[in-house]
């Protein structure tokens, strides 16, 4: 009886199976393998080195990260442990700890993040003013692991590495991890009969745009942020706003927003395109205007 996880790319018509079964490593080569790879696992993420001691307040001894990450519009920041589910739960637990209870300074902290990496110093120290979230990312996950971290304050990654016997690889990522939707959304036929989509991502149907600019702005960067705040709102014009603009295989068709019982759908206003399949992408071209393309 096979024990090898296993994935079927159907597009190549292969078998891709989990690496750690068909060739085991060791952590600073799964730790290689994720860090080469970061801008596509975090996409809304700097990837920043982090290689100094974090220790709680009061203690000699503390941990060293793996890495950190800074978001892009500097709200946030993140510091990363990579581990094997064979490494050693007890060192694990404790490393997580002092990072989620470490003595962190904002000045120290962006200072130390600027010099290692191409970012602005006041732009980090943005994101430095609060302390950061804790991530673990780990191969897999069992009972064990999840009952030592569930009581933590801590975000919990499965990334598993599968390889097909061309040897290319192939990721899975699951449990949890930070993503920012903007662009695009999941979405399906939830009630076909009355045409109900309901969208995955609500967020992807709105686009905030703050009035207050960032102090210390450059007037050239107002004009812009006006200039596209102007350019917003001339779309919303005398329509309802929650009335929006679909193109699906060509046609196009306006679409209107319902929202019930915590989920929020579309339905076309008029006839649709025929759908091959109930499974879709709904990707943002402007405020009010969106394409659908089958998934």
């Amino acid at each position: 009886m096979g024990k090898v996880s296993k994935i079927w790319a159907t597009s190549e018509n292969l078998w891709y199976e989990e690496l750690k079964v068909i060739h085991p490593y060791r952590e600073y080569q799964y730790d290689r393998m994720i860090q080469l790879h970061l801008k596509t696992l975090f996409p809304e993420y700097h990837a920043v080195p982090y290689n100094r001691k974090i220790t709680q307040k009061g203690f000699a001894k503390g941990s060293k990260p793996d890495f950190a990450l800074i978001r892009k519009d500097f709200k946030e920041w993140w510091i990363i442990e990579v581990e094997r589910i064979e490494d050693k739960l007890s060192h694990v637990h404790k490393q997580i700890v002092d990072f989620i209870n470490g003595d962190y300074n904002s000045f120290s902290e962006a200072k130390y993040l600027a010099e290692n990496c191409s970012l602005n110093y006041k732009d980090i120290y943005q994101a430095t003013q609060n302390n950061p979230k804790v991530m673990l990312i780990v191969d897999d996950m069992n009972s064990k692991w999840h009952d030592a971290f569930k009581e933590l304050d801590t975000t919990n990654c499965i990334l598993k590495v599968y390889k097909n016997n061309k040897g290319l690889e192939l990721y899975s990522i699951s449990g949890d991890y930070p993503y920012i939707y903007e662009e695009e959304s999941h979405c399906h036929f939830a009630d076909a009969m009355n045409n109900l989509l309901q969208v995955t991502n609500p967020n992807v149907l709105t686009i905030e745009i703050e009035d207050k600019p960032m102090s210390g702005l450059k007037n050239k960067l107002k004009k812009a942020i006006k200039k596209a705040k102007d350019y917003w709102q001339s779309e919303e014009s005398s329509d309802d706003a929650n009335t929006f603009s679909i193109t699906y295989k060509g046609q196009n068709s306006e679409w209107k927003k319902i929202e019930d019982t915590g989920k929020v759908y579309l339905q076309p206003i008029g006839p649709i395109a025929a759908r091959a399949n109930d499974s879709f992408m709904l990707k943002r071209l402007s405020r009010k205007k969106f394409i659908l393309e089958d998934n």
